[in-house]
C-alpha cells in the first residue's frame, strides 16, 4: 500500500511538472533585423525560458551571441540571458559544412501574464534582434488601413524617358510597428551623373508612419531596403506621390526559413498613388529573376559560352512570358520588358564577378580559399556581340532602371578584352616599361612565374607590396589602357558615337573633377 501511494505521488508530481512546462513551436514574430538566427522552439517553465535556435550562415564562418543578450517582455521588463547550451556566450561559434547549426539560449522564467517578447542580442546596432515574438503561437489579428482597400487604376503609358529634374514624395506606414523597434529603412537610388549609389535614410515616426522627399533626375526605379534586406522596387516620377503600406509580419513570414510554409497574412506591400498598379506588378511574381542564390546556383561552374547561352535563353524566355501575359497592363508590360533588357545586359557584363561569386558560394571551400582558387573563364571573341543584339546600353529607356549609370561607370572595368604582348597583363606591362629598373623587373618576373606555376610566392609578397606603391603610376596607366580597349569594343558593337550612353559618360568625367575639387574650364 505504501509503495502504491509513493508511485501515485511520483506520477502526480511528474504530471504537475509537465503541466507547468509549455512549448511554443516555431513562434511567429513581427519583424527582425537578421536572417542568421531563427527561433525553432520556446520552452516556458517555472525554472527557465529556453530558446532553441536554428542558425544559418556561411560554412566555416563564425557567429557570436553576446553575454549581454536579454528578452524584453510586454510588461516592459528585461530578462538577461543566463547561459547557452551548445554555444559559449561571447565566443566565436564556427558554422559547419552545411551552413546550418542549432543551439539553445537560457533565460529566466517569464511571468504567466507575458504574451509577447523581443529577443535582443545586446543593444549594439548590428546585434541580432527579433521583435514581437508571440508566446501563444499566433499573432494578433491584422488590421489594415482603409486606403489599402481602395481600387487602383492602371497607367496605360509610361512617362517619357527623359531628364526631368524634380522631387518625388514617398510616404507610408509600417503595420504592427512599435516605438522600440530599432528598424532602419532606406531608399537606394543610383545618382545619374555620378553612378554612385545614394542612400536616403527614411525616418520612421513612433506610429510607424514615414514621409520623405527624393530628388530624381528622371522617371526611374529605386530600391526600398529594411535592415539590409531589399523589400521593394519602386517606380517613381518627379512631382508625383508614391504611398506604400509595409506589412512587417508578412515580410517576416515570407523571408523566414521556418515559417515561409505557413499561411500568408495579407500582402507584403500595399500601394496607392499614381503608379500604384505599376508598383504592385513590380513587387509581385514579376519581380526580377536575375539575382540571388538561385541564380548563382544555376550558373555555378559554367564556361563563358554556357553562361552567355544561359543568359540569352533566359532573356528570350522571360520576354516571351511577359509579352503573352494577358493580366499585364500596357505600362507594366513595357517596363518589365525594359527591365529585362537591363538585367540581362548587366548579367552578361558581369560574367566574371557572377561566376566568381557562384564559385565562392557553392564550391564548398572556405571563402578565402575559394577566392584564391577561382579562375576566370576565357571569353570567345564574339562574347560581347549581345551589346548590339539587345541594344540596351545607348537607349533612353534605361533611365527607368535604377543602376544604369552605375553600369556605365564600371563598364570599362568589367569588359575583358584579350590583349597580347606587353599588354597581356599588368606584370608584363611593368616589366617591359623603361621606367622599371632591371632589379625590380626581376622580382616581378619571379613573382609572376611562381603564380603561373601554382607555387607559393609568400617570400616575395612583402617586396611586391612595396613595388605596387612604387609603380602606382604604371598600374594606373595600364588600367586606363585596358579600360580604353574595352570601351572601344563596346562602342564598335553599338555602332554609334552619340546618345545617352556617351552623354552620361562625358558628364561623369566632369562630375569626377568636381568631386576632386578640380575647376572646370569655361567651355
Amino acid at each position: 500500500m505504501k509503495t502504491l501511494c509513493t508511485l501515485l505521488l511520483a506520477l502526480g508530481t511528474l504530471c504537475s511538472i509537465q503541466a507547468q512546462e509549455r512549448k511554443v513551436n516555431q513562434p511567429p514574430f513581427i519583424v527582425r533585423n537578421t536572417s542568421t538566427v531563427e527561433i525553432n522552439q520556446i520552452t516556458l517553465s517555472d525554472t527557465a525560458t529556453v530558446l532553441d535556435i536554428k542558425a544559418y550562415y556561411r560554412p566555416h564562418n563564425w557567429i557570436r551571441i553576446s553575454g549581454e543578450s536579454y528578452l524584453l517582455a510586454d510588461n516592459g521588463k528585461k530578462y538577461p540571458i543566463r547561459s547557452g547550451s551548445g554555444i559559449t556566450l561571447d565566443k566565436e561559434f564556427w558554422m559547419p559544412d552545411s551552413g546550418e547549426a542549432t543551439f539553445s539560449l537560457i533565460f529566466p522564467t517569464l511571468p504567466a501574464t507575458v504574451k509577447t517578447i523581443d529577443f535582443i542580442e545586446s543593444d549594439c546596432e548590428d546585434c541580432f534582434k527579433i521583435w514581437g515574438i508571440s508566446l501563444n503561437g499566433k499573432l494578433p489579428e491584422l488590421v489594415l488601413p482603409e486606403e489599402v482597400k481602395q481600387k487602383t487604376n492602371a497607367v496605360e503609358i509610361l512617362p517619357a524617358p527623359q531628364l526631368t529634374m524634380g522631387k518625388a514624395t514617398l510616404s507610408g506606414k509600417l503595420l504592427d510597428y512599435k516605438h522600440n523597434y530599432q528598424l532602419n529603412l532606406n531608399a537606394y537610388l543610383c545618382e545619374l551623373l555620378t553612378g554612385n549609389e545614394n542612400e536616403i535614410p527614411i525616418e520612421i515616426k513612433e506610429d510607424g508612419s514615414f514621409c520623405t522627399a527624393i530628388d530624381l533626375s528622371a522617371p526611374t526605379s529605386l530600391d526600398l531596403v529594411m535592415e539590409r534586406e531589399k523589400i521593394s522596387t519602386l517606380f517613381m516620377t518627379p512631382g508625383e506621390d508614391t504611398k506604400i503600406i509595409i506589412n512587417l509580419r508578412e515580410i517576416s513570414r515570407s523571408q523566414s526559413k521556418l515559417l515561409k510554409q505557413n499561411k500568408p497574412e495579407g500582402e507584403k506591400l500595399y500601394f496607392s498613388g499614381t503608379m500604384a498598379q505599376l508598383n504592385k506588378t513590380l513587387n509581385s511574381k514579376w519581380a526580377t529573376e536575375w539575382e540571388g542564390k538561385d541564380f548563382l546556383k544555376e550558373i555555378y561552374n559554367m564556361s563563358a559560352e554556357e553562361y552567355k547561352a544561359y543568359c540569352l535563353n533566359k532573356y528570350q524566355n522571360r520576354n516571351s512570358i511577359i509579352q503573352n501575359a494577358k493580366e499585364l497592363d500596357n505600362a507594366s508590360r513595357q517596363l518589365l520588358l525594359i527591365d529585362n533588357k537591363f538585367q540581362c545586359t548587366a548579367a552578361l557584363n558581369s560574367i566574371n564577378s557572377n561566376l566568381m561569386n557562384a564559385y565562392i558560394y557553392y564550391s564548398g571551400l572556405p571563402e578565402r580559399e575559394a577566392f584564391k582558387s577561382y579562375k576566370a573563364p576565357d571569353l570567345p571573341t564574339n562574347y560581347y556581340d549581345y551589346i548590339r543584339t539587345i541594344g540596351a546600353l545607348n537607349s533612353n529607356e534605361m533611365l527607368y532602371c535604377n543602376g544604369y549609370s552605375r553600369m556605365l561607370k564600371y563598364l570599362g572595368y568589367e569588359i575583358r578584352v584579350p590583349l597580347d604582348g606587353n599588354m597581356k597583363d599588368i606584370f608584363s606591362y611593368i616589366i617591359s616599361s623603361d621606367r622599371t629598373s632591371a632589379e625590380d623587373a626581376a622580382v616581378i618576373k619571379a613573382y609572376k612565374d611562381s603564380i603561373d606555376a601554382g607555387k607559393s610566392a609568400k617570400a616575395l609578397a612583402g617586396k611586391m607590396q612595396d613595388l605596387r606603391k612604387k609603380y602606382d603610376p604604371l598600374f594606373m596607366e595600364y588600367s586606363k589602357k585596358v579600360r580604353e580597349a574595352g570601351m572601344k569594343v563596346v562602342t564598335n558593337y553599338m555602332g554609334a558615337d552619340k546618345g545617352l550612353f556617351f552623354d552620361i559618360r562625358k558628364a561623369m568625367k566632369y562630375a569626377e573633377k568636381i568631386t576632386d575639387f578640380c575647376p572646370l574650364t569655361e567651355t
